[in-house]
């Protein structure tokens, strides 16, 4: 089987893209530092948010809404810390963040998720976590006043709810539709909340579509129609095209939407999306063949992550590029970590690396997915 490679050399070129995400970081504090569960929340049977201050009892920075934070996990019986990301579902509050967590109990593809599986049965109020400073490149943008449309599916409902909150609290008159799509009430998380903020602005518009209601769940109360979030619902709904559209969810469906979108005349730079995590993704994801993992990266090599000036020894058996450098106290933004979102892209300024397993989408000539990329050669990464 081929390895998927690419090639850079030390020469400065042109970027052809934006900036990547990490240039979105709120500068408040490297590293991680430690906070205290104030508070945990059952949302729905299988989501619970968290509410967590400083342990200094310090007030909190900022943020822009639909950002998230990484947290450094100490797992019982696990040698190495587990590192994972949830964003930032309640608007920005000096008083606490909050995150909302839906448990994955696996599939008989995937195996249970073990930092949701441990926020449902290791943390409570009480609880001590290593957390990053708030960052990523998803996120409302609060200068913006043109109409936006919310658009999500499951626990991809997070971010959409910061965005939500933050306008309904901004005084503005900007027009929102919140769109969201669930299974059923019982994994239905915050309509309460999203209902209480339509009631309260004139600017807020709401839609839930469940596409298998229980007999407990009524129309009108927990939900609009049955079904699924698609294209036809949304032109169904919206007055015009001429919105900021904000999308999360599983990889189909972002996918599907986009693409509705497009067809309907959205420019595509007024689409944003971020696809949520290994759980949520497409059906057809790739997973490491075992030759491949095996092969990439087993002889010793230099890594430099030029941003930050850290220069490290590559060695056999660190699972990835991303990897490598959050063991060295670096917090580069992340999410699904299999070449999925793309949150994680950087720029290969010199060297070459090798994907494993192979992308879902490749990036640009001259970037490269750090969270599964292994070096062949001597690298320097934008970092």
């Amino acid at each position: 089987m081929s390895i998927p490679s690419t090639k850079a050399i030390a020469i400065e070129t042109r970027r052809r893209r934006p900036e990547p995400a990490s240039t979105n970081r709120i500068d408040n504090w490297s590293g991680y530092r430690p906070f205290v569960v104030k508070q945990r929340v059952r949302e729905s049977e299988t989501i619970s948010s968290f509410y967590l201050a400083r342990d200094d009892g310090q007030p909190l920075p900022s943020f822009k809404p639909g950002q998230h934070v990484t947290f450094r996990l100490e797992l019982p019986g696990r040698a190495e810390p587990l590192l994972r990301s949830y964003t930032l579902s309640d608007k920005p509050d000096p008083l606490h963040y909050r995150v909302t967590v839906k448990r994955e109990p696996g599939t008989n593809r995937t195996p249970p998720g073990l930092g949701s599986n441990y926020f449902h049965a290791q943390v409570g109020a009480g609880t001590r976590l290593w957390m990053s400073a708030p960052s990523g490149g998803f996120h409302l943008d609060p200068e913006e006043l043109s109409p936006v449309a919310l658009i999500s599916a499951g626990v991809g409902v997070t971010p959409m709810i910061s965005m939500l909150d933050a306008i309904a609290v901004g005084g503005t008159r900007r027009p929102v539709w919140f769109i969201h799509g669930a299974r059923n009430g019982r994994e239905h998380a915050m309509g309460a909340l999203v209902r209480r903020l339509v009631r309260e602005h004139d600017n807020v518009h709401a839609h839930i579509c469940y596409s298998r209601p229980t007999d407990s769940d009524r129309r009108g109360r927990h939900y609009d129609t049955v079904g699924h979030v698609d294209g036809a619902l949304l032109q169904r709904l919206l007055p015009h095209a001429r919105f900021d559209f904000y999308l999360c969810g599983p990889g189909r469906f972002i996918e599907g939407l986009r693409d509705a979108l497009l067809d309907w005349g959205v420019d595509a730079q007024r689409i944003r999306s971020e696809h949520f995590g290994a759980a949520s993704a497409p059906d057809d994801i790739p997973t490491p063949d075992a030759s491949v993992t095996e092969s990439v990266g087993k002889r010793p090599v230099q890594v430099h992550f030029k941003r930050s000036g850290v220069v490290v020894r590559w060695e056999p058996g660190t699972a990835s590029l991303l990897d490598l450098a959050e063991k060295r106290g670096l917090v580069p933004d992340s999410a699904c970590r299999v070449g999925i979102c793309q949150i994680c892209t950087r720029r290969l300024v010199q060297g070459e690396v090798a994907y494993a397993p192979t992308p879902a989408s490749m990036p640009e000539p001259g970037f490269i997915l750090p969270c599964c990329t292994r070096p062949i050669s001597d690298v320097v990464v934008d970092l």
